[in-house]
């Protein structure tokens, strides 16, 4: 596998023909790829779509809760009734927000430059088509640190999505994966943190919930490279997703650090807790990893961040979202950190938000099923 896309990749600095050329044919090996997986039922990945029994059991639940009548009209169509008052819901789907509405919260440039033009942090970015690639090549000479190159419109849960790209024979892999979704791509600076799920219902953050990365706490004494050695506690996800004994120094681990003004060298004063990685997995390039949300945090972020989630969901006129951020301190503002916020989910998967491990026993689907009950 890797020898036929090495092949077709190399060449860093190539005729814009010419990487056009390879893009096509990485696009045939990658769909090609993808379906014998299919076939073969060699998926890595749970998508929301895949979880219609874990969704029945929660709208059945909360409906239940709600003394409200639940019925299955169809596998994944629900109707929930309470006295006069009806909704529906198809999995994660609600009936809520307009056609025009969904339409514009998945066009991921127009959501960058409507929360640009109002005064909201994101990444720097350029969208294009795949056949023009020399828009991605000049961005990345005009820019340090890694990249993102994702399908700008239409997908969801990671899909076509590689982080961590540093190299143009990395980013025209890039390119190829995510133009299978889509003809017009994005490529954005990386901003390392981790990802926070704000849930915006009426105007009002109800839920937030996060993916964990690693920390360290200083004792004043030792560098981060020895405090991650002694912690063998410690282990995250290898790119097979299978269980590591100890976390690798990638470029995950590379951008948080250096975005902090970190190195592994550093000696951090003592009781100060630093973040190292961004999410529990190691590797280098990261393609299609889902984003998994698995602690709550709505006491622990700060009004700043809730503010700009309600503000980017004002942006596009929504009733309810999922508003991802990215930052590596939720205490302080996203003009401190650098943070920004990368994405307006119009269908936010309230699996994100169920019974998280550290959860007090609030459900915000609760609060949800009562607001659709109540249109």
């Amino acid at each position: 596998m890797s020898t036929i896309a090495d092949r077709i990749g190399k060449g860093s600095k190539m005729a814009v023909s010419s990487a056009e050329k390879k893009v096509r044919l990485l696009r045939i090996w990658l769909r090609v790829r993808k379906r014998w997986h299919a076939y073969n039922g060699n998926k890595k990945e749970v998508y929301v779509w895949d979880m219609i029994p874990l969704y029945r059991k929660i709208w059945e639940q909360t409906a239940n809760d709600l003394r409200a009548d639940f019925t299955e009209l169809a596998e994944g169509v629900w109707e929930i009734r309470k006295g006069d008052r009806k909704t529906r819901i198809c999995g994660y789907k609600i009936q809520l927000d307009d056609p025009v509405l969904l339409d514009m919260a998945g066009n991921k440039s127009l959501c960058y430059d409507l929360m640009r033009r109002n005064g909201l942090p994101v990444p720097r970015y350029a969208s294009f088509g795949f056949e023009a690639i020399d828009t991605a090549r000049h961005f990345m000479e005009g820019a340090e640190g890694f990249f993102v190159v994702k399908p700008d419109r239409g997908t969801s849960s990671g899909l076509g999505i590689t982080t961590h790209v540093k190299t143009y024979r990395e980013c025209i892999r890039a390119i190829a994966l995510a133009s299978l979704y889509g003809k017009k791509l994005i490529i954005e600076c990386l901003v390392p943190g981790e990802s926070y799920r704000f849930l915006v219902l009426d105007n009002k953050v109800i839920h937030v919930s996060r993916r964990r990365g690693v920390r360290v706490q200083g004792d004043g004494e030792s560098t981060i490279a020895q405090l991650l050695a002694r912690n063998r506690s410690l282990k995250v996800r290898t790119d097979s997703g299978g269980a590591d004994s100890g976390l690798v120094f990638d470029r995950d681990f590379e951008a948080t650090l250096r975005s902090q003004g970190l190195s592994p060298d550093s000696i951090p004063e003592k009781g100060r807790v630093i973040l190292v990685k961004s999410f529990m997995r190691n590797g280098g390039v990261n393609a299609e990893v889902r984003t998994v949300y698995d602690e709550d945090v709505t006491d622990t972020v700060c009004d700043d961040l809730r503010e700009k989630a309600i503000s980017a969901v004002k942006v596009i006129g929504s009733r309810m979202a999922g508003v991802d951020i990215i930052t590596v301190d939720p205490a302080v503002s996203l003009e401190a950190t650098g943070g920004v916020i990368i994405e307006i989910n119009t269908t936010p998967g309230m699996h994100h938000h169920y019974r998280l491990p550290n959860d007090k026993g609030f459900q915000p689907v609760h609060q949800v099923l009562r607001f659709l009950l109540s249109e």
